[in-house]
């Protein structure tokens, strides 16, 4: 039995708005895209039998399942390019930061305890590493005493931690 178009239709409805809140909540809330490409093999996979299907039997199905194939595979897309805008622009900020460190260290002869510090005379304030809910700070240490420290944010946290050390003046992974 055929399901009704109207029925296949809102079936698809249902399927994209589970991959836009899948998206939502990997591109902005975890950051890491395991849930999503998990979720998108599944759907793909699945969609594939129902285009198979549909080569045997009846065209909606291949009209549904490619729809599918569709769907999850620009959700899965769209959080890949998400997360890596994300680092780019985390990147840069960092970079930022660094430059007004080095400044600040040019000035003052040391670096800042604080990043507050570089604010507002470097910074105009201490910015976000990225637009997510989570893992969207940067975490910054100095110790005076032994003359280092480090600039560090998440790239696909919880690990692959991008860091900058600042007695080595090197960009670097922690993990």
């Amino acid at each position: 039995m055929q399901p009704s178009r109207s029925a296949s239709s809102r079936s698809l409805l249902a399927h994209a708005c589970a991959a836009t809140l899948l998206y939502g909540v990997e591109a902005f809330l975890l950051a890491q895209g395991v849930f999503a490409g998990l979720a998108a093999f599944v759907m793909v996979v699945l969609g594939i039998i129902h285009v198979i299907r549909g080569l045997l039997a009846d065209r909606w199905r291949v009209r549904y399942g490619s729809s599918m194939i569709a769907i999850y595979a620009v959700m899965m897309a769209s959080v890949v390019l998400t997360i890596r805008a994300n680092n780019r622009l985390a990147q840069r900020r960092a970079e930022g930061i660094v430059t007004a460190l080095k400044l600040y260290r040019s000035k003052t002869g040391d670096y800042p305890v604080r990043l507050t510090a570089l604010v507002p005379e470097y910074l105009p304030a201490v910015p976000l590493a990225k637009y997510t809910l989570l893992f969207n700070e940067f975490t910054y240490h100095h110790d005076p005493a032994q003359r280092q420290g480090f600039l560090m944010y998440a790239v696909i946290p919880p690990f692959g931690r991008r860091t900058y050390s600042l007695d080595t003046d090197t960009w670097g992974y922690l993990d």
